[in-house]
């Protein structure tokens, strides 16, 4: 065709739109780079002032978000961004299509946000879908859509900024968003999900066991009004999967973590090889069968979530904003695997990740506090096989960022300042320096106070801090030290039911303690409960077990 025939840009858009619904359809990604290819060339053949321009450029930009998402380039983004910018720039103030290129260059920057963490991005994301909320009314059909575009930008905000009225304005819109949405109309499921990862946020932040509840009510709700062949089905289930862990975290249910794979493993064999969310999909299930290992010690379990894992990895590309995460989860699933089987190349290769997990998460990120976490306690870990001083300074100065880092409520918060607890320990056994004992236990104070009275894991955070007092005991001769670390112990055992593998473990703590103390100084309670410890500690053997961190007195 000549270049200067008039039927040229409308022959290479029609060509697009056929090799970029053939790319939905199918999957393929040829099909996608041609329609762009061709997008690109149809744009190019239209004069500025073409009333066709409009269409020809949004058209490119879908395309372009498309194979960000596929792919994860950032100038694919980037180019989606600017085209969205030309259309809204030539377009009058009243134009009835202004609402929807709003809402998509909203979506966009809170993408780059995503990707690049400029908070400029998400601020101005937020002004745009806020107009666009403003200027639909109520009863269009496009509203909802809107209102749960706002809402998981707020979330965003919240996770970055911290300030809970943002999630609380989220949980709202995406509460909005829902009621506005007919039970039969396909974006329902949508919406749901929405909303249940907006009242698991809020758990995560508040820790209050009825947001994670109504969040599994209506994740599961979107997995059943989800049809089997829906692409969105295995983000869904996995969405699920994720909850019904957390739920399993807090409540101790197993049943709930072994539902929380089956639902995971479908998300896999349900997602297509080309899915453009199957890294996440691996990543998920990875994390679930490791959650497994830990309260199992099955070690089959340990070795898929780590094969999961590195095949989540080697699908993303590098640059993708999600290969920081994965290579986060691979490096917790390579450290568990050294702590079982003691591997130093599992630890090695552990903190490698870690260290570039860390390295591409730019400062003031949601999950930076996370990445300095792992790196601390993979450093720690190799301090004490190599006992390299070196490794303990950074695992201590990795550990005060995170805890810098991670909101009062977050519920990593505790583990962090337990480990950060351990290392200043470790460093006051090799240097003798006070102010690290004391350091060490303000900390270990801190991570009980940041654990839940209902939490699995408060055990081992009250176990930590009688170990610190001990020590702190040990050091000075204070009785009020030794007392208190038996009251810590004390709570350790009852915080953990009976028949648990790792009573055992808690039970033989308060025992040594027993040794330690004049039996004068203890109550009738306390005489009961150490002697049941000191019985307990004749007829087993304390072994390594995936249930108990190193807490011994």
């Amino acid at each position: 065709m000549p270049q200067d025939h008039p039927d040229r840009a409308s022959y290479f858009s029609n060509l697009s739109d056929y090799l970029g619904n053939r790319y939905r359809r199918m999957g393929n990604i040829n099909d996608l780079q041609q329609a762009i290819l061709y997008a690109e060339k149809t744009v190019e053949a239209t004069p500025q002032d073409d009333p066709d321009r409009e269409h020809y450029l949004s058209n490119l930009s879908n395309n372009l978000r498309r194979r960000y998402d596929q792919m994860g380039d950032s100038n694919d983004l980037q180019r989606a961004i600017l085209c969205t910018e030309e259309i809204l720039a030539a377009m009058p103030q009243d134009d009835p299509n202004r609402e929807h290129y709003l809402s998509s260059l909203s979506s966009g920057l809170s993408s780059r946000y995503d990707r690049l963490g400029d908070i400029k991005d998400l601020q101005q994301a937020i002004l745009h879908a806020e107009e666009v909320v403003t200027a639909t009314p109520q009863g269009h059909p496009a509203r909802a859509s809107y209102l749960s575009g706002l809402s998981v930008s707020l979330s965003t905000r919240f996770a970055q900024m911290g300030d809970l009225d943002d999630l609380l304005q989220a949980i709202e819109y995406a509460e909005e968003a829902l009621a506005a949405t007919p039970q039969d109309l396909p974006d329902r499921p949508s919406h749901l999900s929405n909303l249940a990862n907006r009242l698991s946020d809020k758990y995560n932040r508040m820790g209050d066991i009825n947001d994670l509840q109504r969040a599994i009510i209506y994740a599961k709700e979107a997995v059943e009004v989800t049809p089997k062949c829906h692409p969105g089905r295995a983000g869904r289930l996995s969405n699920l999967a994720n909850k019904l862990s957390d739920r399993c975290d807090r409540m101790g249910n197993i049943n709930d973590l072994h539902q929380a794979i089956i639902y995971a493993e479908e998300a896999l064999a349900t997602a297509p090889r080309d899915y453009p969310d199957r890294a996440l999909t691996l990543s998920n299930l990875s994390g679930s069968l490791r959650w497994r290992y830990d309260r199992t010690g099955n070690i089959n379990d340990l070795q898929k979530a780590t094969v999961y894992a590195e095949q989540a990895l080697a699908a993303t590309p590098r640059g993708h904003p999600g290969r920081v995460r994965y290579l986060f989860n691979l490096g917790k699933n390579l450290s568990s695997r050294y702590d079982r089987m003691g591997d130093i190349k599992d630890l090695q290769q552990a903190i490698l990740h870690s260290a570039e997990a860390l390295a591409g998460t730019p400062q003031g990120h949601a999950d930076r506090g996370d990445y300095l976490s792992a790196l601390a306690s993979n450093l720690g870990s190799r301090y004490g096989r190599t006992k390299d001083i070196n490794d303990l300074q950074r695992a201590i100065a990795y550990g005060q960022q995170a805890v810098a880092a991670i909101p009062e409520n977050h519920p990593c918060r505790a583990v962090t300042l337990s480990n950060l607890t351990n290392s200043l320990n470790r460093r006051y056994d090799r240097i003798g320096d006070t102010n690290d004992l004391h350091c060490a236990i303000s900390y270990a104070e801190l991570a009980v106070a940041a654990m839940p009275r209902d939490h699995p894991g408060r055990a081992p955070q009250l176990s930590n801090l009688a170990t610190r007092l001990s020590d702190k005991y040990n050091r000075t001769g204070d009785i009020s030290d030794l007392h208190r670390a038996i009251s810590h112990a004390e709570q350790a055992v009852e915080a953990i039911p009976q028949g648990h593998p790792g009573r055992a473990h808690y039970m033989s703590n308060l025992a040594n303690l027993s040794h330690k103390t004049p039996l004068m100084l203890i109550d009738d309670d306390g005489l009961d409960i150490m002697r049941d410890a000191l019985l307990l500690r004749q007829t087993i053997t304390i072994g390594h077990s995936p249930f108990m961190a190193d807490h011994s007195l």
